[in-house]
């Protein structure tokens, strides 16, 4: 398996199973921090051996060493193709999402790189805009000509390319005047100087403001103070764990699912689905213990004051939670619930889990699965 695949597609079509059991995809989610709804997936390698599981970039530093380095990554390539494929057939028809892959560097030092993407994605019948080009930013600085010639060969069969791991200074140096992209992944150190310096958010601001199709990924926000320092800034995403963890290829399903549906806008929906959780919860910590981890789980927004989701139900049913909300309102009640869940997993193991068994209505269930997609799920 020394050769290219390029011209081989049954190769990768017979390997697939073999994959599957040594390999298996977790996903990132990335959010949009101004409209907070789910914008992309970021596909992460993870290897299976013995039962133990080693994540990226482990996986990704073991193939770049591995004498079946262009053949794996060949592979590798095509599963995470075929994902999307699935979720583009089944869930989400022309909603605009895609699945972002950071092919190891030299694979894209191939020449035929760009060849053998674009037969995958005709193999699969895949559309381009549904996949995102992840390119280090030190690979393109050292292989500067070359790099150049990929990304317009990539952006020209309609793929996005995202540069990555980019040092905030160099972004606002204006380098990538000279390349074709508009998406630009920082470091975590990058990240770390945008969420703490003032100057630095007002320069990344007026470079925003002037080339509104760009963006910018975060892959560190730690609390929501630093949330709510860079909120007010545009075309900002989330690759971070404070929204979600990584995710398994079924977790990631759920977790689309919920966002191609119509979110729910009453607040009496999230209020019941929060009760909900607290009467599970329960049975296992007690009321009292309920009671208190809503409190300090509770976000710190004063509109959140007055809501107390651990009433009995029947005296939910008043005008106080019949308002419609807005985006940022129901994503401060969805923090609420994941940051509760993830209270009660610290003493209930395995807390979603406890939810499945528990006898709820089908209501309830469709409920809690566009509130908490991420409880229903392995």
């Amino acid at each position: 398996m020394s050769h290219s695949t390029i011209n081989n597609s049954s190769w990768l079509q017979a390997e697939s199973a073999y994959f599957k059991q040594e390999f298996q995809f977790y996903y990132q989610p990335v959010f949009s921090l101004r409209s907070l709804r789910l914008h992309s997936l970021k596909a992460l390698l993870c290897w299976q051996t013995d039962r133990a599981q080693i994540y990226a970039p482990s996986t990704i530093n073991i193939v770049e060493e591995s004498q079946l380095e262009i053949p794996l990554c060949e592979l590798i390539f095509y599963e995470a193709c075929k994902q999307i494929k699935l979720w583009q057939l089944y869930h989400l028809a022309s909603v605009p999402f895609q699945l972002s892959i950071n092919p190891p560097s030299k694979q894209l030092c191939q020449t035929n790189f760009h060849l053998f993407a674009e037969k995958t994605l005709g193999m699969l019948s895949l559309r381009p805009d549904y996949l995102q080009i992840e390119i280090p930013v030190e690979w393109i600085l050292q292989n500067s000509s070359a790099a150049k010639t990929l990304i317009v060969q990539l952006t020209k069969m309609g793929v996005s390319v995202c540069i990555d791991n980019l040092e905030l200074p160099f972004l606002l140096s204006g380098f990538w005047k000279s390349l074709p992209v508009r998406i630009f992944k920082l470091s975590k150190n990058g990240a770390r100087l945008l969420l703490t310096d003032l100057d630095f958010q007002n320069n990344l601001n007026e470079i925003l403001l002037a080339r509104k199709t760009f963006e910018v990924i975060v892959p560190v926000i730690e609390n929501e103070i630093q949330l709510d320092s860079i909120r007010k800034l545009d075309h900002l995403d989330d690759q971070s764990s404070f929204f979600s963890q990584s995710l398994s290829s079924r977790q990631a399903t759920e977790l689309i699912c919920s966002h191609v549906r119509q979110q729910p806008k009453d607040l009496l929906a999230y209020v019941l689905g929060m009760n909900i959780l607290s009467q599970v919860a329960e049975h296992c910590l007690g009321k009292a213990t309920v009671i208190r981890y809503w409190k300090v789980t509770r976000p710190r927004k004063p509109w959140l004051a007055l809501i107390e989701p651990y009433q009995k139900r029947q005296a939910l049913f008043n005008s106080r939670h019949s308002s419609k909300l807005g985006i940022d309102k129901q994503q401060d009640l969805r923090q609420w619930m994941h940051q509760f869940t993830q209270h009660c997993s610290l003493i209930i193991k395995d807390f979603h889990y406890l939810l499945i068994q528990t006898k709820l209505t089908t209501v309830e269930r469709r409920l809690l699965r566009v509130l908490c997609p991420n409880l229903f799920s392995e």
